[in-house]
């Protein structure tokens, strides 16, 4: 493999922290909207077998089906910022990356 000059040890060395942010931010994007969705399908279950008649308890079931409904509306808003962020961190990949430099793979010595 060729020696690489400074710049691009620097360039390269970029180009892997920005890879390596983007998919540190997408699998913790994953984890969070994984348990908030599992939790707001559990409150929605909850929701539609609870009592219809009013009761001492309408506001509290009101009070929970309103909170998850403001949440999935930040879910979406969450879900457009990452959209965002990632997309932009590409763009900063991208000018790191040398797609007209071929660097060739070292050779196999054992074949």
């Amino acid at each position: 493999m060729p020696d690489l000059t400074s710049d691009e040890q620097k360039k390269e060395n970029k180009l892997k922290q920005t890879h390596d942010y983007i998919r540190h931010i997408f699998q913790l994007f994953l984890t969070w909207f994984t348990f908030f969705a599992t939790l707001n399908y559990a409150a929605l279950g909850w929701l539609a077998t609870s009592p219809k008649s009013p009761s001492d308890v309408s506001w509290l079931i009101e009070a929970i089906a309103v909170n998850f409904v403001a949440q999935n509306l930040l879910d979406a808003l969450a879900t457009r910022g990452v959209y965002v962020a990632v997309n932009k961190l590409e763009g900063i990949a991208s000018k790191f990356e040398a797609p007209d430099k071929i660097v060739p793979c070292p050779e196999n010595k054992d074949a």
